[in-house]
């Protein structure tokens, strides 16, 4: 990780945080569910800090009544599309899941374009 990045462990109802500040980008994510995604996808919520916000597509999630306000953002990280799926926290994000969009996403996103830039 970059010498500016914070690592701290946050206990938040018997369920472990791990909160991390890169920049000016805080990103706050559960634990095991950071293990689950990288064991799955091989893809790290830390990872999100990299996303291009600058150029995603950002809509919010009202597929169900969730107890907080989600988005879901379709952007790049490096060169390839993915799918971010956050709520906003104080001085950033927490990341609720992230994965390689699939080829109906990148087919919505940029009907021209494949995964890749």
């Amino acid at each position: 990780m970059p010498a500016s990045t914070a690592n701290r462990h946050h206990k938040n109802g018997g369920a472990q945080q791990i909160v991390i500040t890169i920049k000016a980008m805080h990103i706050e994510f559960h634990a095991a569910r950071n293990e689950a995604n990288i064991r799955d996808r091989k893809l790290s919520f830390e990872r999100a800090a990299e996303f291009d916000f600058d150029t995603a597509v950002i809509g919010q999630d009202t597929r169900k009544d969730y107890p907080e306000t989600r988005f879901v953002a379709v952007g790049f990280l490096d060169e390839r599309l993915h799918v971010l799926c956050f709520t906003p926290v104080a001085g950033g994000i927490r990341v609720i899941s992230f994965r390689k969009a699939n080829r109906r996403e990148i087919q919505s996103h940029d009907p021209t374009r494949t995964a890749d830039r």
